[in-house]
Order: structure tokens, then C-alpha cells, then sequence
């Protein structure tokens, strides 16, 4: 019987087995057969050589066995020999724990530098909307100034029978035509600059990302084929990394649908999903203070419309509600189909707005934050885009006590 068991290292994976019976007629004609248990798929041919050798076994804990039969066709007991290799240092699930340790640091690093040049990007185009609108409200004064001229020499224009009316219709006109434009050619440009910029990170973290799911998908295997898979601690870790790969997947999966390239409102917009990839997109600023609550239909809420115009609808009207929440709060998210619409209502526990400000929200450069924390683009551009979808948005709020937004949109499909 065998007294101990030998432990091999990695590279010590190539063996000889010696082995004898101990018949005392005709010695020669005794035959044997072996076999590693789990190696060797049968039991070798009867031989009579008593040694047996082995290349490239691999790795964990294996039994050699034998038996003999002698010139009568006698066959013995078999004899059983355990060992164990050890496996290749590259090969050990701490190994495996480094490498996806490693993966996610990389998506990480990837992420922030991403989100560093996101933010230069923004402040660059914060300082262009700024310098442009200095520029309008330029043209504007200039305007005005010639309609205060206007105004001065109207008994004598009236005198040439010029209608000074018309004329200021016509002015006044023309000033809301320059904001219109100024308001979408930001809208474009921030717009153009988001799109590339969040396409490029959706790229570059998808491919190490995959990467990861590789690696966690073989350490996992490698602890349920060494028998470890009961341990609670490698299942909590194993765990943690599998929340990690799904929840950059979403993220992933949030800027995909946000940067796509298309201005027609021609596509099938599933309304859950939309407000799902925006929430996983806003979750690192929500998390914190916010608690989401969702009150989804039990139907499917589908529109026909622009998905990644609907996104950046939801995104800049959660990201309203979170600036307007001091300390803890909450948004509620609650749709609905009413006669071939779908009903899509945001509520927050926010500050609110007075109300003065309230009908003045979706004027473009119109703001109620400090100097230089905003353009004043975001609610016009969102009022914008639901007239694109033939829909209609609905704004109730007080002071102290919070806002809601209601948007109906045609489900037409």
C-alpha cells in the first residue's frame, strides 16, 4: 500500500512507472496492463513490459493503476499509485484573480482618462456657447438700438407712410430668429462633440471588457473543475466581478444607443429601455443622494421617433432633477398608454422653480444657475425635440416642493 502521496511541480509532468508481479511459474509470460485514472480513456493492451511512461500530464491529482495476469490467465488485484502536479504558476485561479484584477483596473483607467478629456471637452465648448452668446447679445443691443431710432423718428417715417409696426413686427422677428439659430448651432455642435466622444469610449472599453468576461469566465470553470466552486469567499469575489462586467456592459450599451448618427424620427424607441440606459449612464451622479423609483406599464411602451434624440431628452430632464435636489431626494419615473399615446411623467423632490421662472424655462440662454454652471440650452433643446416627435411637454413645479414633467408622445407604429 502506498504511504504517502508525492506532490510534482508543474514542470516535473513527465514520468516513468516501474512496476513487477510477483509470479513464481514462467515469469515471462507475464502480461500487464495500466492506466491513469481520467487520463487514459481504457486500460493499455496486455504487455509484457513492466514499465510505463508518461509526457504532458496535467495539472491536479491523479491514480496510477496496474494489474498482471500470469501464464494461466490469472489476473490479479489491481495496484493503485496517487500523485499530484502542481499547476503552472501562470495557471493558479490567484493567477487568474491578477489578471482580471488587472482587467479592471485597465477599463478603469480607460474610463477616467475618457472622462477627463469629456470634461475639457465640455468646458471648451462652454467657453464657445459663452463667447457666441456675448456675440448675440451684441447683435441684439445693436438691434434694439436701431429700433429705439426707429422709435424716434417715427412721426417722420409715418410722414413717408412707413408702417413702423411692420417694421418692429419685422425686428422683432428677426431677433428670434438669430436666438433660434445660435440655439441650434450649439445644439449641433455640443451635439457632434458628445456623439464622437462617447462613441470612442464605448469602443475602447468594450474590447478590454471583453477581455475580462474571458478571464472570469475561466477562472470560473477552473474553480468548478478543482472543486472549489463551494468556497464562499472565491463566490462572493467571483460574484463581485461578474456585477462589474454587467454594469460597464450597460454603460456600454447606454453610449451606444446615445451616439448614434441619425436625425430622422423613423425608429422603433422602446421607452423602458431609453430611460434604463439613462439611468445607467447618470448612475454614478444618482447613487449617492437619489433613490430612482420606476412605475413601468406592464405593456410595451414603444414610439416611433429618434432614440438617441429621446435619450438626450431623458438624460438633460434627470439631469435637471438631480442638480435640483439638495442633499437626499427622489425621482420618480412612471409611464403610461392613454389612446395611442404613451404618457412618460419625471417627478423629483427637488428645490422647484417659482413661479416667474416657470414659463421662461424653455427660452433658449434662459437659466436659473450661477454664472458659468450652465448654458441654458438644456429644456429648450429637449421642447425642441419633442415638436420633432409631434409631442407635447408639460412642466408643473413649486417652490419647496419639487417638479414635474409630463411629455406625451404619439405611439404611432
Amino acid at each position: 500500500p502506498q504511504s504517502y502521496c508525492p506532490v510534482l511541480d508543474f514542470d516535473n509532468n513527465s514520468i516513468r512507472f516501474n512496476f513487477s508481479a510477483s509470479y513464481y511459474e514462467k515469469t515471462e509470460n507475464t502480461r500487464y496492463q495500466y492506466q491513469i485514472e481520467g487520463f487514459d480513456k481504457d486500460w493499455s493492451k496486455w504487455s509484457s513490459e513492466s514499465s510505463a511512461t508518461y509526457t504532458n500530464i496535467p495539472a491536479g491529482q491523479h491514480t496510477f493503476k496496474v494489474r498482471a495476469k500470469n501464464t494461466y490467465g490469472t489476473i490479479s488485484d489491481t495496484a493503485n499509485y496517487d500523485f499530484v502536479i502542481l499547476p503552472a504558476w501562470y495557471a493558479a485561479w490567484w493567477a487568474y484573480l491578477i489578471y482580471a484584477s488587472t482587467g479592471i483596473f485597465v477599463v478603469w483607467l480607460l474610463a477616467y482618462a475618457y472622462a477627463r478629456r469629456l470634461k475639457h471637452k465640455n468646458i471648451k465648448l462652454e467657453s464657445t456657447v459663452r463667447k457666441r452668446t456675448v456675440e448675440l447679445e451684441n447683435a441684439i443691443q445693436l438691434l434694439n438700438q436701431q429700433q429705439s431710432e426707429l422709435k424716434e423718428h417715427q412721426t417722420e417715417m409715418l410722414n413717408h407712410n412707413v408702417d413702423l409696426s411692420l417694421k418692429q413686427i419685422e425686428l422683432e422677428q428677426t431677433i428670434g430668429k438669430l436666438k433660434e439659430a445660435q440655439a441650434k448651432l450649439v445644439q449641433t455642435e455640443k451635439m457632434a462633440s458628445l456623439g464622437v466622444l462617447t462613441a470612442g469610449v464605448a469602443h475602447e472599453i468594450n474590447n478590454p471588457l471583453n477581455y475580462i468576461k474571458g478571464g472570469y469566465l475561466g477562472l470560473k470553470n477552473y474553480f468548478d473543475d478543482n472543486s472549489h466552486g463551494d468556497n464562499e469567499e472565491i463566490a462572493v469575489l467571483l460574484s463581485s466581478i461578474d456585477v462589474g462586467i454587467r454594469r460597464a456592459a450597460n454603460i456600454v450599451q447606454g453610449l451606444n444607443q446615445f451616439s448614434r448618427n441619425n436625425d430622422q424620427c423613423n425608429e422603433d424607441c422602446d421607452i423602458h429601455s431609453i430611460l434604463i440606459n439613462c439611468l445607467a449612464m447618470m448612475n454614478s451622479e444618482l447613487s449617492e443622494k437619489v433613490t430612482v423609483i420606476k412605475n413601468f406599464c406592464h405593456e410595451e411602451c414603444i414610439v416611433t421617433g429618434n432614440v438617441g434624440k429621446l435619450h438626450q431628452v431623458f438624460i438633460n430632464i434627470i439631469s435637471n432633477a438631480n442638480h435640483a435636489i439638495d442633499g437626499k431626494g427622489r425621482i420618480t419615473f412612471t409611464t403610461a398608454l392613454e389612446s395611442n399615446e404613451a404618457l412618460i411623467t419625471i417627478s423629483d423632490t427637488g428645490k422647484g422653480i417659482s413661479e416667474e421662472n416657470l414659463p421662461k424655462i424653455i427660452e433658449p440662454f434662459f437659466t436659473t444657475k450661477d454664472a458659468g454652471k450652465g448654458t441654458g440650452l438644456g429644456l429648450s433643446i429637449v421642447y425642441t425635440i419633442i415638436k420633432e416627435h409631434r409631442g407635447t411637454i408639460n412642466f408643473e413645479s413649486k417652490e419647496g416642493q419639487g417638479t414635474k414633467v409630463s411629455i406625451l408622445i404619439p405611439q404611432i407604429r
